[in-house]
């Protein structure tokens, strides 16, 4: 439980990653023992509390903080202008900023004046059959006055069966299911899903770590601020965050998103065959074990286009009542007939995609898998869902996959870059960095001697000592 003086209208909390602020004084309960970061919402006038490690462990299972907002002059204002597409429903959207109350919406074209400079999340209005744009991170800078664009996905009547809400007794318990070794991925700029392959790998699609909708000038980057939430269940089960060491891409998704024909946030037949990424960890990103997968290299996929039961699982967020974001759901357990996308690369190599309109998920789920049941019973990841719109869109696993998965393996176990023609990797990109830049304030105790001690950065000039109570800012991140 956090608890803030003086109570402040507007203060909160909330773990790193985690996109809504938290009200104070409310007891959060279903989290893993283990070390998370706690921050503090900004607001004009104040210097929040800096950001700080929490540790739960089984001796102090209940932790308890109180921390003060100081009043400050503030630094500098910046203004936010937001626009929502379609123009057919944008006197019926609305916008506001993650945390603020039903009375807080925008409409489009609207500008929010005087925001305190720093990072915000802006949030649409939920409109009944469309697909509601997920949260946005958006950095004010002073005096600036940035302008966002954000819209709607069409009207929600793609067919199919939805996917339903597994509960977490059955993702933890069911050994012959596909729940055990899927997570929730956390990022920037939003929320999807992966799936464990190898102990310290996890698959994604490419989509959720190297995306255009966010950036500044619409060319494709890497987002900040991964995490992996192992089997995340939002109000019962809250594990630690896991933030990846790096991953791999194929080489030719990034231009595959780039063109004169190419939608803004949208892919391409190309772009989807390079649509999967490799998130590897440290140490191993489960609990114990990994979940194999069925791969292919025929041109018509023997799993997919088999008889065999399906089960598409992810965690999905558009469509979703709040109370049910943040945990797992799958579809029914079916025999869904997949089709292989029309098109191909080069010498006669088609694409590895496949389509359905017999199963469906939403938003949020991108990166989870299309699971296939095996001979034996058991069902294991056969292919990527990628989302799409009318149709499910697949990216199946072969040897291009396999070998993805196999680098970042290696670079989890060595610690060393491993990549290869044909591959891309990253290890700074995507490891919970930011853009933005930090201030840091330091009090110095007794007040008996704060008027003549003093503080700097370690590796500073003596003259640059600065008295208690003084903050450095333009700081970038780092320790």
């Amino acid at each position: 439980m956090v608890n803030v003086v003086p109570s402040v209208s507007g203060s909160g909390w909330r773990f790193v990653g985690e996109q809504q602020w938290r009200t104070t004084g409310l007891p959060l309960a279903g989290l893993t023992i283990g070390t998370r970061e706690v921050e503090f919402r900004p607001l004009p006038g104040y210097n929040q509390p800096p950001s700080e490690p929490v540790i739960l462990t089984s001796e102090t299972p209940f932790a308890s903080l109180t921390r003060t907002y100081y009043k400050k002059p503030v630094a500098g204002y910046g203004d936010l202008n937001v626009t929502l597409k379609p123009d057919s429903i944008a006197s019926q959207a609305g916008w506001r900023f993650l945390g603020e109350d039903d009375t807080q919406w925008k409409n489009s074209g609207d500008t929010a004046a005087g925001l305190v400079a720093g990072s915000y999340w802006v949030e649409c209005k939920l409109l009944t059959n469309y697909v509601t744009p997920q949260p946005g991170f958006v950095i004010i800078e002073p005096d600036a006055n940035p302008s966002i664009l954000l819209t709607y996905g069409m009207p929600d009547d793609q067919p199919g069966a939805p996917a339903q809400l597994v509960p977490i007794d059955i993702v933890s318990t069911a050994t012959n299911l596909p729940y055990g070794y899927v997570g929730q991925i956390r990022t920037d700029a939003g929320l999807a899903s992966g799936f464990i392959v190898k102990p310290r790998v996890v698959a994604t699609a490419a989509h959720v770590v190297f995306n255009d909708v966010f950036s500044s000038n619409g060319t494709p980057s890497y987002v900040t601020g991964v995490q992996w939430l192992f089997q995340r269940d939002q109000g019962s089960y809250e594990p630690v965050p896991q933030i990846p060491r790096g991953v791999y891409l194929f080489d030719g998704y990034a231009a595959a998103r780039q063109g004169t024909n190419v939608v803004r946030g949208e892919g391409t037949p190309k772009s989807q065959h390079f649509d999967v990424a490799a998130l590897y960890f440290l140490r191993d990103a489960t609990r114990g074990g990994f979940s194999g997968f069925l791969a292919s290299d025929a041109t018509d996929n023997e799993f997919l286009l088999s008889d065999a039961n399906k089960i598409l699982v992810g965690y999905p967020i558009d469509h979703i009542e709040a109370s049910l974001q943040g945990r797992m759901h799958a579809t029914s357990p079916m025999n869904v007939s997949f089709s292989r996308s029309a098109g191909e690369l080069v010498a006669g190599i088609p694409f590895r995609t496949y389509r359905t309109d017999q199963i469906r998920s939403t938003g949020g789920s991108s990166g989870g898998p299309l699971c296939v049941q095996f001979e034996n019973g058991n069902y294991y990841p056969t292919a990527v869902y990628l989302g799409g719109s009318g149709q499910t869109v697949v990216r199946a696993i072969d040897s291009d996959l396999i070998e993805l998965f196999n680098l970042a393996m290696l670079s989890a176990d060595t610690a060393t870059n491993h990549a290869s023609e044909g591959f891309t990797h990253s290890e700074t990109s995507p490891i919970g960095t930011s853009t933005i830049r930090g201030a840091l304030k330091v009090i110095i105790k007794p007040d008996s001697v704060a008027h003549s001690a003093g503080w700097r950065l370690v590796g500073e000039p003596d003259q640059t000592y600065l008295p208690s109570g003084v903050e450095q800012q333009g700081l970038t991140p780092e320790t």
